[in-house]
């Protein structure tokens, strides 16, 4: 592949993750947590996302948003909340199965929530574009270009 090629690929790469990430932030920000002993909740955005303070050139403190640590690394049970009241949203009946013998499917196996699994997807997309990223870097620098100088490709 050609420099420009490569750095055509990157910049796709690079925007291929940025979009990963925003999906995961927007998947996440209705979700909660169970929190505590107490039967309390918290945001998942909170605890996942992180709010980084900086100082820009014009003296104004601003907040950047860091994806910090991935929902499904902090809890297997994420809730909703409609009218003040958290639920689950569960996994959807699978075909065969009558409700007696799926509940008592779920109680042996305890199937996680639908949530759960639609965060997994989204994670392995972002480690997806990020190796894809990271594959590219690789090949830039091999081919003697230093990426991290480069202003251009990272936007």
């Amino acid at each position: 592949m050609t420099i420009k090629g490569l750095k055509s690929a990157f910049k796709k790469a690079n925007r291929s993750v940025n979009r990963a990430i925003a999906r995961y932030k927007d998947f996440i920000f209705p979700l909660y947590m169970p929190w505590g002993n107490e039967g309390e909740v918290a945001s998942m955005y909170m605890a996942c996302v992180k709010q980084v303070k900086y100082v820009d050139n014009k003296g104004k403190t601003r907040y950047s948003e860091q994806l910090r640590d991935y929902a499904t690394e902090l809890s297997w049970t994420f809730y909703r909340k409609r009218g003040g009241k958290f639920y689950e949203k569960p996994q959807p009946m699978r075909e065969g199965f009558s409700q007696e013998a799926w509940d008592n499917y779920r109680q042996v196996y305890q199937l996680v929530g639908q949530d759960y699994l639609d965060l997994r997807k989204l994670e392995w997309a972002i480690d997806a574009a990020v190796d894809e990223r990271e594959r590219l870097l690789s090949e830039l620098e091999d081919a003697g270009i230093n990426p991290y100088d480069d202003a251009e490709l990272w936007q």
